[in-house]
């Protein structure tokens, strides 16, 4: 009997269980949104219907995986995809979707997603991808905005701690006051901070990153488990020019330095691609440049240089010598996967945090936007590549990781919730 076999017949016959109907809320980053594709391909696989609801740019792709679609935006709204009256049109539409649904799933960039369910009276599961979206008091962490200060004082003095996610979530609660306002409006009684409990389940908390990064903390929210990468290869993202002009790049020569514009980017991305070049130039190293084909006419490829529009990483990390990039959840994940050294440059949000996690694991060096220039890039990507501990250290958690799979074992958690709720 094959795998699926065996798993249909131990949960309809042992655990009288039944397939559910299931809403997996799809937004933000694709480092939030492709690990809740990989969670619902494995839900799929198992027998349960999937819906997506995501922005109108993702609806193909969501009909692609075999997923049902549902779109929360609408032209008029997409200038401010922030704003509150964009909040209360995406809740409405979730709304209507939460009653279709047996269980609903959402990640960190969800604002209302336990407040929904709560009104639609089904099961809310959190399954954010990276670890500040359940972060501790006692362990040290970067938020995004007092990551300047954190750096000289909390790093060094762990206890400063507590002070810092006080700071954090008052101010943070401010911020949201309208947000708060709105959830009033929905329930008189939900006071709940929308960054930190409004988030939280009281039911099932999946953390899928991996334990390498972040270990479970005694102030986390109740039922939270730490499941692992989940991985995920975005085809849909990489046109099959690109793939053929990058492997005949890649057998032409030596392994490249890979360089992917992300946030810390977007305000100047050519001067960034030309620093990269020049630390290339430096380093007697070939590169690649990855970067929205606008820019390709100011940028130009040679023998060694590729410049070329997005790729899927997984095509492209296994040749580098090393990634320099933003340090997005998934971009970590996967150079620890493919035992691949991180030079990054953290700009917004949970980047900060994760660049001090992967430079505290010993896999990475970080380098701040103010300070990216050709001369210093080469000399921390010199350091890097000659760097024979930290080799050591990527190919142990390389091993480790390669071996993770985050949406099994969330599955597996979620599976036992619907035994357990049809007792």
């Amino acid at each position: 009997m094959t795998y699926e076999g065996l798993h249909s017949f131990f949960y309809n016959r042992v655990l009288n269980f039944k397939m559910s109907n299931i809403l997996i809320i799809a937004k933000g980053s694709y480092g939030g949104i492709l690990p809740l594709y990989a969670l619902g391909q494995e839900l799929q696989k198992r027998g349960h219907h999937v819906t997506a609801a995501t922005f109108s740019t993702q609806k193909n792709t969501v009909l692609s995986l075999g997923f049902s679609s549902i779109v929360f935006d609408k032209p008029s709204l997409l200038s401010k995809p922030h704003s509150l009256k964009a909040l209360r049109f995406q809740t409405a539409v979730l709304l209507n979707a939460a009653h279709q649904a047996d269980i609903i799933i959402g990640s960190y960039s969800v604002l209302l997603g336990r407040l929904i369910a709560k009104q639609a009276g089904k099961p809310w599961i959190y399954a954010p991808s990276f670890p500040l979206a359940v972060c501790s008091r006692y362990e040290p962490c970067l938020f995004p905005e007092l990551q300047m200060i954190q750096r000289s004082t909390a790093l060094y003095w762990p206890q400063l701690q507590k002070l810092y996610f006080s700071i954090f979530y008052y101010a943070s609660y401010l911020v949201k006051v309208p947000a708060v306002l709105y959830q009033l409006s929905l329930d008189k009684a939900y006071y709940k901070h929308p960054l930190f409990e409004g988030k939280y389940s009281s039911d099932l908390n999946l953390l899928l990153t991996s334990p390498i990064l972040v270990q479970p903390q005694k102030d986390w929210p109740k039922s939270t488990i730490v499941c692992g990468f989940s991985w995920f290869e975005p085809s849909f993202l990489g046109a099959s020019e690109n793939l053929t002009t990058l492997n005949s790049f890649i057998t032409a020569g030596s392994s490249p330095i890979v360089f992917t514009l992300g946030a810390g980017s977007r305000n100047n991305p050519v001067a960034f691609c030309q620093e990269s070049i020049r630390a290339c130039q430096k380093l007697n190293v070939r590169g690649i440049i990855v970067a929205a084909k606008k820019f390709h006419a100011e940028l130009k490829s040679s023998s060694e240089i590729l410049v070329t529009d997005w790729l899927p990483y997984d095509k492209v990390f296994p040749y580098a010598k090393a990634v320099v990039h933003s340090g997005g959840i998934g971009t970590i994940g996967l150079c620890l996967k493919y035992g691949v050294p991180s030079l990054l440059i953290p700009v917004v949000a949970d980047q900060f945090d994760n660049a001090y996690r992967a430079n505290k694991l010993g896999v990475a060096k970080v380098i701040f936007s103010q300070r990216y220039q050709a001369e210093e890039m080469a000399r921390l990507l010199s350091e890097l590549l000659n760097d024979d501990a930290k080799k050591i250290q990527l190919e142990k958690i390389s091993r480790k990781v390669r071996e993770e799979n985050g949406a099994q074992i969330a599955c597996d958690a979620i599976e036992m919730f619907i035994a357990h709720l049809a007792k």
